[in-house]
């Protein structure tokens, strides 16, 4: 039992409270003073303070104004297109001592404060290199994926996680490591950046040891490229990064991805755990049958309440007339064809050890649902282009080819959802799980869907669960929130698991036990030292002072 791990929140929960911050108290006259001197530095053009400008910045970029998540506006936003504009920006936020806020991939990564100065890094969008020769490229912050895939050409992937062509590359990179693809034997993608500091000093930080030496980004020997969680937007950023060198993995013969069906979590975990051990694949992940259904297109293809069908199902017992396997495990491979045949037979044999049948691509189409998901996998994985992905889907059935095509929402649309992130060994993950299902049934909601990861040869074996809500008003998702808070904190006093994320460690919550508290302080004497150096003025700071490490 770990009961000093009572007080740790989950991560929408720091979210949650931020909501309730007052605004900044800037009078109007100073706000006209500071958005007139953006202009003047900046361009009339690109610095913006209409309200259905800055409206479209509330809170996250891409949540629904007047929900839980509040509704919090900037006083003005500004699109910088060059580092030297933006630290013109941090001197001036810094002079009128207003809170600067960084966005890019509008992704959901960035906390958004009350009243403030946007930074909107999209339209910083140049390729300033590629070396496919030695594997990086050196791109601005808004660069998109699509972008620099269409510049890298089809032999070349990059590590986006599954997110769309239309993201910035960088977001995700900087703000998660969990959200890239090659999280097992790949764990840092970002091998150097360029951060204006809030002073408007330039910060460079990096490796020398790619391509040639006229393109390092550091002048010492030690090239301390790991400095790159110093700038994690999640509570404010201690600079912002204009510019980054991020690796590029060949595909070299191929790249491929193969999919294991199993009767039971454990067996799909420990399979996972397995064969990540080994440096021969770039990730393995585990998907229940909810989650294939839902990122598979189920709902469309069946003519089913989704929401109906997760709500009154058992995670251990799907629609066999839909899924032939309860748990199915993929694993990301990519090399020379010799290399990538031995994976096959090897991940069959390992996935044999733990009862688990390996399903060859036709047989996946035998399933609708699980051919959808194979799909959505190519796609977000293996970065597979429409064209190419167009004699996937003639492999469906003909009667949901045209809808399938036609169909333009991510599946994360249909349903809000509040995830919930841990890590520990991986026998205690599995045995939340287990405990988790009677738990969220005790309360009464509905299936949930979830997906795991291995990350660096296993050592972290990773959970996130996502309970989706069917709320039609603000009162009932804030029911949920508590839900899931509660949840949360069952799990961390029963359970040897510890939060995915990062928020326990950003929180100087009074009610966190002081062990935990206790154990970050010499990381918050570190980072307040770097804050008072650079930041007197807190600019890129701002959050409340309960939920920053700096504060």
């Amino acid at each position: 039992m770990k009961k000093e791990f009572q007080g740790v929140k989950a991560s929408y929960a720091t979210v949650e409270a931020i909501t309730n911050e007052k605004p900044l108290d800037l009078p109007e006259e100073e706000r006209k003073k500071l958005v007139k001197e953006l202009k003047e530095a900046i361009s009339p053009e690109r610095v913006r303070d209409e309200l259905h400008i800055i409206g479209y910045y509330n809170y996250y970029g891409y949540h629904p104004m007047g929900r839980t998540t509040g509704f919090k506006l900037p006083h003005v936003v500004v699109y910088p297109k060059s580092t030297e504009e933006v630290q013109k920006v941090m001197l001036i936020a810094s002079k009128y001592r207003v809170p600067v806020i960084p966005v890019s991939g509008h992704s959901m990564s960035t906390i958004i404060c009350p009243g403030g100065i946007i930074v909107d890094l999209t339209s910083m969008n140049k390729i300033h290199k590629i070396d496919l020769e030695h594997g990086y490229a050196v791109i601005d912050a808004g660069v998109t994926i699509g972008q620099l895939k269409r510049a890298i050409g089809p032999n070349f992937i990059i590590a986006k996680g599954s997110y769309p062509e239309s993201y910035c590359v960088l977001s995700p990179l900087i703000a998660n490591l969990a959200q890239h693809s090659f999280i097992n034997r790949m764990l840092h993608q970002i091998i150097g950046m360029e951060i204006v500091m809030p002073d408007g000093t330039i910060l460079y930080t990096g490796s020398m040891v790619f391509g040639d030496l006229s393109d390092h980004w550091s002048d010492f020997e030690a090239s301390f490229s790991l400095l790159k969680d110093l700038f994690l937007p999640a509570c404010g950023s201690t600079g912002i990064v204009t510019k980054a060198a991020i690796r590029l993995w060949p595909v070299l013969d191929r790249a491929a991805i193969f999919v294991y069906g199993f009767n039971d979590f454990a067996s799909a975990y420990r399979f996972t755990h397995a064969i990540s051990k080994s440096p021969m694949i770039d990730q393995a992940m585990v998907f229940p049958w909810v989650s294939v259904g839902f990122f598979g297109g189920g709902s469309l293809m069946f003519g089913l309440d989704w929401f109906e069908c997760r709500a009154n199902c058992d995670q251990d017992n799907p629609h066999r007339d839909i899924f032939p396997y309860a748990y199915y495990a993929f694993i990301q491979t990519r090399g020379y064809r010799e290399e990538v045949e031995a994976v096959e037979k090897v991940a069959q044999r390992i996935a044999g050890q733990f009862n688990g049948r390996y399903l060859p691509e036709n047989d996946l189409f035998n399933w609708p649902a699980l051919g959808g998901w194979y799909i959505w996998l190519l796609m977000s994985y293996l970065e597979k282009t429409p064209e190419e992905l167009s004699e996937y889907i003639e492999r469906l059935p003909l009667y949901i080819r045209d809808e399938y095509r036609k169909e333009t929402s991510h599946p994360w649309d249909e349903y809000y959802n509040y995830p919930g992130i841990i890590a520990g060994p991986v026998n205690e993950i599995i045995r939340f799980y287990d405990g988790l299902k009677m738990k969220l049934r005790e309360l009464g909601w509905p299936n949930f869907g979830f997906y795991t990861r291995m990350i660096h040869y296993g050592q972290t074996p990773w959970f996130r669960f996502f309970p989706f809500l069917d709320a039609p008003s603000p009162e009932e998702e804030k029911k949920a929130c508590a839900i899931i808070d509660s949840v949360m904190e069952w799990v961390f006093s029963n359970y040897n698991v510890y939060p995915g994320g990062a928020a326990w460690f950003y929180m100087n919550d009074s009610n966190n036990p002081a062990e935990v508290t206790g154990r970050a302080k010499p990381v918050r004497r570190l980072l307040r030292a770097v804050q008072r150096e650079f930041d007197p003025d807190n600019i890129l700071r701002p959050v409340a002072k309960k939920y920053t490490l700096l504060l």
